[in-house]
This record gives structure tokens, sequence and C-alpha cells, in this order.
């Protein structure tokens, strides 16, 4: 008995041992399957076995390797992530598989955008086959996946770090037929194109294909990407009719073994149809569009709506949408992905940089300069932070400049570079090598080098042609635009007959937009030849080519800046009829064409633009205003009658006080601080509800349906009805905020006389245009306006005049002042000054009264008036020798003569409690410690602020004089002055200052800080201050100057202190003197303490005082006592 149950014991544990290894060796054999089917590229079959054999047992934990890196190579990144995490955290796999484990998570996370998780999976991986003394292929296959990793995020320099040592470990030929050598070689490939080496490349790209059709087949997934990458080089390489073969060829292999919806199928077809786009196939860019659109629902739907793939695929969308013309639609799609990122993958720098490059694109075409230029500097600062400089990054870097920047120097530069660098890297027979030759060749005409220009334009041309075909659209448009330019240039009529030549090829190629530019470029050479009858036959073509009937139809015109060129144009071309015929009619109809794309331009940009953007596009109206006006005074003149000074001081003021007040909303300063933040927050989403609506109304796709268009005209009244109801609560309860920027029409020439001038001052208005500087003169009982010719030289004078005459000697540094170099700047002084005054003061001399009040325009703001001559030079006679305007005039200044009345009429918030808040900060030695909140990069700023001795004796003077409270030293603090300046009835600040030139918003007053050291008070920080002051004295260096914009004069400190609440500012031009300064000013206060002096008249008097006591000396030169400047309301103190 005992026995039979030992023998049943001993059969039933030997049948279930016979079981247990009957089920392992099923396990083997479905491993070795899922195995097998990974590496034949049958990625569902794997997957499946896979499954099985790491469900069947637990002894097979590498199974879900297999199965991870399967999921992998279908791109379902979710799924392929978790099964590489069962296997790696099973602990229960060996050094081999955790290696290739560990190289897919690296590449999953890659195509994530996780970029950190696969820095660290490429970092664990090669601590494990470093520790492996026997693991060569490992350690070369972690090698590779960490030259891959650093290859995606464009470091270049670690690429070839790792990739040396993967050369190395490979030994020759070692590894030729491997797998791993294949890779090793691909790996070479990616690092030499990335390098500027394409047809090495190319060359080892196609020894890796054929490797991979011996080892693996015609037919394997890795020969069919072999094919797309050989492609995309071909595609960089511009060779379009190879990359079409390439991309057939990996479509019928990859076609066959991948699933419908595989990103590696987009990919194939994304390239196919860019190679057809970028030969200007029909409809390509169409059929490219509609793709991309389907790649994002795709993208969404394979990896998730707010995955790395869609924000890709949104930002790669709105590429295609700009080349379009679509550029709102581009904004908002940019905008999509780049949200995307911001939220979920912040360290993709690279994506960064291709959506704020195209963020400042669009920006650049919609004219919003100032917009373009802050995402083109964040797209430099990213690619000098994160990318390194080789030779293709390098290309990339100074095309993004030549396309955005707006300094026309830095584009010109960047164009040379490019161009050199082209044809180093890929040679001369190269599109893009004859494109930027073309690209230099219009800088050089832009910048005045006419000759070079066209020749380089004529070369780029002439190798674009058999890269491209003479009848590409790329041709046709560069053709077009250089014949425009032999239109404006000396070579006129050979432009003219190659215009006509080229109407046929654009008519074949149904190119309607280029055909209205061309017959716009016809009317304009006819009108330059004196030929306007005919000049007006091509304006009116052209506008009839645009669709344009009347101006309430405006908004179907597609090319709605080549509408508002050629409404210019016809304005022009009637201008010079009516001017050649004596025809008063003539001049009519160019005013009314002329107020016609005055009111069009304006209807776009309160319509189309956001409020940022709206004060660069305003600075087009300047043209339009010049010539406008010039037409009132041509009609005057044919009918001689009397100009209507009103009519033209009302469109001058329109133009420029809606430029200010632009600049003021985007300031936000005192007027707006006091406002609930719910009710400005409110303002801006009405004008953005309003905006988006009429973008969708007359964009380039507006709704074909008439209900949904109806509904959205319904909808655009109410958001107006909205902003009006916003309008009558900012009347009611804020009324100096609504009249400032609500009504801004309501100055007029009677309202000036009787509001603004007392008797004996006259206004002097000046308008600077391209050809013409007008002069308005005004006093309360007359008005009159001039017309002065000017020509390049003009503005050439002004800086001739402040550079080497007044800066010339004492501006120069000390190792510069000779005795030679005093002369040529008294030489330079007299001669400029004697031009401008010839210009600007003896055709209205006659008109002018004791008192004037100056508005400057352009340039002229960095002008000192009161230092040029009395007299003309042919008129001087021994009294009048060496004698200033000064001496016969008290001179003012203002912004505009709208924004001038605002100021007289402004009333505290608060009564003032203190006299005066006088502030030196660097009355004696200083020692810096610390500078807070400087701005990286920006040059000519305060370093090491010196001490300055005389502004101690000065604001002493002041606080004796007037009393109130001097502050000195490490107690002038910003916390100090943000704190008593609201309170203050005169503030006076003697410290240092810098005018920044080239971003206004960056100029600067130097306090000290709570450390002891010191810091910047920038515009933006005065823009916040809710000041009562009757006046601000800034004894400091060029604070009345900053980054000049057209329409809206200098953005400075002197301008900020103003909208801040200052009724007045003086404010100086220069770096000035401490001692001269410190002595005016003294007088200014012991003057201005007289009851009923104007602050004008005291200012006047302390400069004469200064001028009579040194005159025959170095210190009487205009250097040492013209530099301070009154801006604004100049009656006595109350």
């Amino acid at each position: 008995m005992k026995l039979m149950l030992f023998l049943l014991l001993s059969f039933g544990v030997s049948s279930l041992l016979a079981q247990d290894e009957g089920v392992a060796n099923d396990c083997q054999s479905t491993y070795s399957q899922a195995l097998n089917a990974l590496h034949a590229g049958k990625y569902d079959t794997a997957i499946e076995r896979g499954k099985r054999a790491y469900t069947c047992t637990e002894n097979f934990p590498a199974a879900a390797g297999i199965t991870g890196r399967a999921y992998l190579a279908l791109l379902q990144v979710d799924s392929a992530e978790w099964w590489l995490s069962r296997a790696l955290e099973s602990g229960k796999i060996d050094i081999a598989e955790q290696t290739r484990c560990l190289n897919a998570q690296a590449e999953l996370y890659l195509v994530s955008g996780y970029f950190s998780k696969a820095r660290s999976a490429c970092q664990r991986a090669l601590e494990i086959t470093t520790a492996c003394s026997d693991c060569d292929s490992l350690r070369l296959s972690a090698l590779l996946a960490t030259a891959q990793y650093f290859d995606f995020r464009g470091r270049e320099d670690s690429v070839e770090i790792y990739l040396t040592e993967a050369r190395t470990l490979a030994g020759g030929e070692r590894f030729i037929d491997h797998p791993l050598g294949i890779k090793l070689l691909e790996a070479e490939a990616f690092q030499m194109m990335a390098t500027g080496q394409p047809d090495k490349a190319k060359l080892l790209l196609r020894r890796a294909l054929e490797l991979k059709r011996k080892e693996l087949g015609d037919a394997h997934h890795q020969v069919g990407n072999s094919y797309r990458y050989l492609a995309e080089l071909e595609i960089k390489l511009t060779n379009y009719p190879a990359s079409k073969a390439l991309v057939d060829s990996g479509a019928a292999i990859l076609e066959a073994i991948l699933p419908s919806d595989h990103p590696e199928l987009f990919a194939l077809e994304e390239q196919k149809l860019e190679a057809r786009t970028m030969s200007n196939e029909a409809e390509a860019l169409e059929n490219m569009i509609g793709f991309l659109e389907r790649k994002v629902v795709h993208a969404a739907d394979y990896y998730g709506p707010e995955s790395f793939s869609a924000a890709k695929a949104w930002i790669k969308l709105a590429e295609y949408y700009i080349i379009a013309g679509r550029y709102e639609e581009a904004s908002v799609l940019t905008e999509r992905g780049l949200d995307i990122l911001r939220r979920f993958f912040p360290e993709d720098n690279e994506q960064f940089i291709v959506g704020y490059m195209q963020m400042a694109r669009i920006a650049e075409r919609l004219e919003a300069f100032d917009k373009a230029n802050i995402f083109l500097e964040k797209t430099l600062i990213l690619q000098r932070t994160y990318l390194n400089r080789n030779e293709v990054q390098l290309i990339q870097f100074y095309s993004n400049i030549v396309e955005v920047a707006t300094d026309s120097t830095l584009r010109r530069q960047a164009a040379q570079y490019l161009f050199d660098l082209y044809r180093k890297v890929y040679g001369d027979n190269n599109v893009y090598a004859n494109f930027y030759a073309y690209q230099l060749g219009l800088f050089e005409f832009a910048s005045g080098d006419e000759m070079k220009g066209v020749q380089l334009m004529e070369s780029g041309l002439s190798g674009l042609r058999p890269l491209l075909g003479k009848d590409n659209r790329i041709v046709l448009s560069f053709e077009l635009t250089l014949y425009l330019l032999y239109c404006k240039g000396e070579k006129i009529k050979e432009g003219l007959e190659q215009l006509k030549s080229l109407f046929p090829r654009l008519v074949s190629n149904n190119a309607r937009t280029e055909l209205s530019k061309l017959e716009y470029g016809l009317a304009f050479a006819h009108l330059r030849l004196g030929v306007p009858d005919t000049a007006l036959l091509y304006i009116e073509s052209c506008l009839d080519r645009l669709n344009f009937t009347t101006e309430e139809n405006y908004a179907e015109v597609e090319d709605r800046p080549t509408l508002l060129l050629a409404l210019d144009k016809a304005a022009d071309i009637h201008a010079a009829l009516g001017r050649q015929n004596n025809a008063p009619g003539e001049i009519r109809q160019a005013i009314a064409y002329q107020e016609m794309a005055y009111r069009i331009a304006e209807d776009q940009r309160q319509k189309y633009l956001s409020q940022q953007d709206q004060l660069a596009y305003k600075s087009k109206y300047y043209r339009r205003t010049e010539q406008l006006l010039g037409y009132y005074l041509d009609l005057a003149d044919l009918e001689k009658v009397k100009a209507p000074v009103g009519q033209m001081l009302a469109t001058l003021e329109k133009t420029k006080y809606t430029v200010l007040v632009e600049s003021l909303r985007r300031g936000r300063p005192r007027v707006m601080t006091r406002i609930p933040a719910d009710l400005l927050e409110l303002e801006s989403a009405f004008n953005e509800d309003i905006r988006s609506i009429y973008r969708q109304l007359l964009g380039p796709n507006p709704p074909a349906d008439e209900k949904q268009r109806r509904a959205l005209e319904l909808a655009g009244v109410a958001a107006k009805l909205r902003l009006d109801s916003l309008g009558q609560i900012f009347k009611e309860k804020h009324p100096d905020y609504f009249d400032l920027l609500y009504e801004q029409d309501k100055l007029n020439l009677s309202d000036l006389q009787k509001e603004v001038l007392l008797p004996g001052q006259t206004l002097l208005q000046y308008l600077l245009g391209d050809s013409s500087l007008f002069i308005f003169v005004i006093k309360q009982d007359f008005a009159d306006v001039h017309r002065i010719a000017i020509g390049k030289d003009f503005r050439e004078q002004v800086v001739r005049m402040m550079q080497n005459g007044i800066l010339g000697y004492h501006g120069a540094p000390p190792s510069a002042q000779n005795e030679r170099q005093r002369a040529r700047a008294v030489e330079a002084f007299a001669e400029s000054s004697s031009f401008l005054y010839d210009k600007l003061i003896a055709p209205v001399k006659e008109q002018l009264s004791p008192e004037l009040i100056i508005v400057p325009d352009g340039i002229l703001s960095y002008l000192p008036f009161e230092a040029l001559p009395s007299v003309s030079s042919s008129q001087s006679t021994p009294d009048a020798e060496g004698r200033y305007l000064l001496e016969d005039h008290q001179i003012s200044y203002a912004f505009s003569a709208t924004l001038l009345r605002d100021v007289q009429r402004r009333s505290p918030d608060n009564i003032p409690t203190l006299s005066v808040l006088a502030m030196s900060p660097f009355a004696e030695t200083f020692k810096p410690t610390t500078l807070q909140n400087g701005v990286e990069g920006r040059t000519e700023r305060v370093t090491n602020p010196t001490a300055l001795p005389w502004s101690k004796d000065e604001v002493q003077n002041v606080g004796q004089l007037f009393g109130g409270k001097v502050v000195m030293g490490p107690q002038a603090t910003d916390a100090v002055f943000e704190a008593l300046a609201p309170q203050s009835t005169i503030i006076h600040l003697a410290t240092h200052g810098v005018a920044d030139d080239r971003e206004g918003e960056f100029s600067h007053l130097v306090l000290r800080n709570e450390e002891g050291g010191y810091l910047y008070f920038y515009v933006r920080d005065i823009y916040g201050l809710r000041l009562n002051a009757e006046m601000v004295v800034l004894s400091a260096c060029s604070t009345n100057l900053g980054q000049l914009r057209r329409g809206e004069g200098i953005v400075g400190l002197s301008r900020a202190f103003t909208f801040a609440g200052a009724k007045s500012v003086l404010a100086t031009l220069w770096q000035v003197d401490d001692r001269a300064t410190a002595e005016i000013i003294g007088a200014f206060y012991t003057h201005l303490k007289a009851a009923g002096t104007s602050k004008a008249a005291a200012l006047r008097q302390a400069k004469l005082d200064y001028l009579n006591a040194n005159r025959s000396e170095v210190q009487g030169a205009p250097f040492f006592w013209a530099a301070l400047v009154a801006t604004g309301d100049m009656r006595p103190l109350e």
C-alpha cells in the first residue's frame, strides 16, 4: 500500500514536472517567434507573441522588452513605454536586454518630447555597458543612442564626442555587416548633414541602404526608412525630382508593411508634397495645406491633443499658412503649438525656436515690426544659448535675421554671410546660394549701392532660372521685383520694356497678384517718365485686376497691400495731371484717392492688428499725410485761395496724436492706473472680439454660407455696442481716460488758438516728410502753413550739427580734444546751423512772435532750436554775428498740439503736500556694490556710476528756495522716490541717465537701492507712477532722448514723465557738463521763484545769464548751455 502510494505520488510529481517543462518550452518558442518577428519588421506578430510569452510565465520578462520595442516601431508610444517599463522594473533581464530597453526608452522619450527622461535613459545605458567587460556591441548601441539624443537636440559637438568613441569601438570593418555598423553609418551621415557636408552624407546613406538590402531584403521596414532619409537629404539639396523617386521607393515598401495610420507614412506623404510645393507644381500648396490639416487631426488622435507631436503639427501647419498669406490664422496655430510646448514640453528649445521664428515672420508680414523684433530676439537668445554654432545652424541663424530683422545694415550683413556660407557648403550651383545672392542685391540696392545691388540680383536670377525653371513662380516674382527696381533707378526704360515682356508669362501662370503689381510698376514707370495719361490707364487696370470698385468693398480685395500702393499711386498720377494741366479737378481727385487710402489703412489697423502692433502700422500714414498736405497746398495754389490750414492741421494731428495714444495704451501710464483692472481687461477683450470677427469676415477665407456671414455681422455689431457701453462708463467715471483715448479728434484750429495759445505766443508745428518740410505757424489771430522742399542732405545736416558741431569737440574723449578738432567742430556747427536756420526758421521769420512753442517731428526732436543762429548767414551783420535764436525768442517744446492742450487741462488726483522732492543719488563718492534689474546684453548702460559733486549744491539750492525734501546719497532709493514723487509739486532728479536709441522703453535713470548699490529706473517704471507734479526736472544725461519712432517722436524719459502725470518736464538732449548744468539750473530756480515768471521764461533767462558770463570763453559754446530743454505746460507755478 505504501509502495502503491509512493509510485502514484512519484508519477504525479513527474507528470507535473513534465508539464512545467513543456510550458517552459512553449514560452521559449513563443519568445523566439516574437524576437524573429521583431527583427523581420512584422510588428503586429511580435506584439502578439511577445504578450503571450510574457503572460505564460514570469520567467520571460524579456518578452515585455520585445513587445515594447515592437510598439515603438509602430510609434505607439504609450504602449511602448508601459511594456518597456515592465521589462526594466522586473530586475530579471540581462545586461543586453536592459541596454536594448533603455535605448528604446531614450528613443520614445525623444519622440514624445521628454528630453530629461531620454537623457537619463541614455546615461543608464552608458553606465551599465561601461561596467561590462565583454559588451562591445552593447556599448556601441548605447553610444549610438546617446549620439542620436544629442543630434535631436542640435548639440553637434556632443554628437561628435560619442561618434568618435563609437568609431574607435567599431574598429574599422569589424561591425560592417552588423545592424549596429549600419546604424553607425547612418549616424555619421546625419552628423555630416548637420555640419554642412551633404555629398559625404549622401554616400554614407547610399552605402547604408545597400547593406540593409543585402542583410534584410528589399522589402524591410528599415530599407523603407533609408529611402526616407535619402529623400530628406535631396529635398535639402533642392534636388526635387530625385527626392520624388526616393519617396516613391520608400512608400512602396512601407505602405505594404505598416498600418495606414502609421506616422512614418504621413512623413512620406509630407516629403512628397513638400517636393512638389518647392517645385511650384500646380495646386501643390493647397494640397500641402490640406494634408497638414489632416496631419494635425491624426497627431491629436494618435498621440493625444496635447502631445509633443500635436504641438509640432500645429506649428508646421502654420508654416504653410504663412506661405499662403494666411497670417492671422498662422498666428493662432503657432501660438496653439507654443502653448502646448510651454505647458508640457518646456525643454524643447528647438521647437520654441521654430515657433518664435514663425511668430516673428508673421508680425513682419503684418508690418508689426516692434513685435517681430521681440520674437526675433527670443529666437536668437535660444539659438545662442541652446544650439551650437556649426555652419548649418549658422545658416538658420542668419536666415532668421535676413527675413525678420528691421535693421537694414544687419540684414545686409546677414545676407552677405549666407551668400558666402551657402557657396562654401553647397557650391555655386545651389538654389539657396543664388537665392541669397538675389537677397543681398536687394539689400545693397536699398542701402544706396544700386549698381552692385542690381548686379547681384541679376546674378542670383541667372542661377535660379536653370535650377527652378524660367516660369517658376519664385523666378517670376524675383524678375518682377528686379524690373520694378529698374523703374525706380537709372534703368527705367529697360525696366519698362522688361515688365511688358513679363506680362504674358505671368498671364500663362495665372499669377493674378503678380500681374496687379506689374501694372502698378508700369504706372509707376510711366509717371516717372512724365507720361501721366498712360500711367493712369495702367493704375486703373491694376485696381480693376484687384477687384476694387468702391471703398465699401475693399475688404473683398485679397492683396490689400498692393491696393494701398495703387491708391497712393493713383493720387500721385492725378496730382501730376493737375499740375501739368492746371486742373483743380485732378487735384481734387488726388485728394479723394489719398484720403481713401488713409481711411482704408486706418480701418485695416483697427480691424486686423492687436493694440501692440498698431503703432508700427501707423507709421505708414506719414507718407500719406505728407502727400495729402501737399495736395491741399497744390489745390490752393491752383485756385489762388488761402490754404485750408485748419483741415491740414486736423489731418496732421490725427495722425500724430493717434500714434502717441497707441503708445500710451501700450505703456499703460498714470491715467490708466486709476481705472479698475477688470474694466481695462474688458476693454481689451471687447476690442479683440471685434478684430477677431472682422478677421473672419474679411480675411482670406470668409464664410461662404450667407447665414454664417450674417451671424458674424450681427456679432460684430453686438461687440461694438458692448464697447460703446463701456465707453460710456469711462466717460462718466473716468473722463480723463475717455478724453485721452476715445475723444482724439476734437482739437481743431479754433480750439488751439482759443484754449492753448496766449497773446505773444506762436506755435510752430513741423512735419518732416521724405521730400517736403511742412511748417505750421499758428497764433491766436493768425494761421499759415509753408511747404519747403528738402533733399537727403537735410537730415544729414541735422546729424552734422549735433555730432560734428555741438558734440564734435566737447563731447569727444579728452584725448581727442585739440585745437584742430575744435576748429572742425566750430566750422561744422556754423555751416549746419546756418543751413538748418534757412530751412526751419527763415521762411517763417516774419510771422514769429517773441514766445515760440515748437512741436518737432522725427529727427528734429534731437535739435536744440535755441542754438540756431538768429539770422540767415546771407543777412548777417556784425551785430548779429554769433547771435543765437535764444537771444530773440523764448522757446519751449510740445509732443503735439493736442497733447499740450490735454496737459494744460490736467488737474491733480490729489493736491501735493510736498513742495519739492530733490534727489541726488551720487552727490558723493560712490563705490558700487550691486546692480539690480540690469538688462543682459544691452549696451551703453551706466556701469560703475561716478560721483556727481555739483549735484549736491544743485539739490540743496532747490531745497533752500522752495522747501520740501532733499534726499542724497544712499538714501536716494527707488522706494523713497516712488513713495514721495506722487506727493510733490516739483520733482528734481540730479543723477545719471541713459537714452536708449534702439528701444526707448529701456531708457533709464539710475537710483540707489536698499542694499547700498544702484539700479535702473526704466521708462516702464515711470509709466506706473501717479504723479501730480507741476514740473519734473531731469538733471541727467540725455533724458529728453531715446528711440526715435516716426510719428511718435522720441520714446524716452521726458515723455514717460508727461504720460505719468507731470505737466511739464525739463530734460537734457545730450551728456551734459555737470558744473554748467548746475549753474543754469540754479539760476532757473531763482528766476522761477519770482512771481508770475513762466518756466520757459525762467529757463531762457538762466541760459542767457550763463551765455553772457561765458560768451568769450570755451564754456560759451552751445554744448554747455543748450542741452536743457523744457516741454509741456510753461505757465507759472501755481
